[in-house]
């Protein structure tokens, strides 16, 4: 082989190697908390903690990076994807790494406005953690919508060991109470701005989405404009 041969095959090997690596590399993955109520002075309720513990332990676990809390102030005046990153921040994950999404009522809202931010910051797919039932729940909506979703179902044993340890006070300050208003109102003022039917009740209103789901007639409900009922 010449010397100019095997230059060339040098570059192309190194050329190909760079584009074997780019192409091997992992798609941007973000994972998404789902909220619940805070209690009713905005301290963090069992619910939240045990949801902030887990997402901390997956970010130090090296398992998650990017996190995207999701919840309005549904039953009370505090919004809870603002009370899940302030529980995560507090237990060392850098704020920059949590993103909010303010709007969602409901699981399914959850995710459809979560996957809508996820795909807006240019991640390629999302996980869910939270407990188990509402997680895989929340991945099979995922699935049938088309995408990707990795199913990080909350350890219990892991965290109720890191709940016996001392937790740090955290409280946020609630929403303006001129501009609240309960699920039953909001979910009211949304039809009518969409003119449409006030959604029904979830039991039945998944179970008629499941079915809508097998036959491809179901996709992700988009997010709303910012709401004039609800200023954060």
């Amino acid at each position: 082989m010449s010397r100019l041969c095997a230059v060339l095959w040098l570059g192309v090997a190194v050329l190909g190697g760079c584009t074997a690596g780019r192409q091997a590399s992992p798609p941007r993955t973000v994972t998404i908390v789902p909220g619940c109520p805070t209690l009713e002075d905005g301290r963090l309720s069992l619910c939240l903690w045990r949801r902030v513990i887990w997402a901390s332990q997956l970010y130090e676990d090296g398992r998650a990076t990017d996190f995207i809390t999701s919840g309005s102030a549904v039953y009370n005046r505090y919004t809870e994807a603002v009370a899940l990153k302030a529980g995560m921040t507090a237990l060392g994950i850098p704020p920059e790494r949590i993103h909010t999404e303010t709007q969602a009522l409901h699981t399914d809202e959850n995710m459809g406005y979560s996957l809508a931010l996820a795909q807006q910051l240019g991640f390629h797919r999302v996980a869910v953690a939270s407990d188990r039932n509402q997680a895989l729940g929340a991945c099979v909506m995922v699935r049938r919508w088309g995408h990707d979703c990795l199913l990080m179902s909350l350890d219990r044993g892991r965290v109720h060991a890191r709940r016996l340890q001392p937790l740090p006070q955290v409280r946020i300050p609630p929403v303006p109470a001129s501009s609240w208003q309960t699920l039953e109102q909001r979910e009211l003022a949304q039809a009518q701005a969409e003119g449409r039917r006030r959604r029904p009740r979830s039991l039945p209103y998944y179970v008629g989405r499941g079915l809508l789901g097998l036959f491809g007639l179901s996709g992700p409900p988009e997010p709303p404009r910012p709401e004039p009922t609800l200023t954060l």
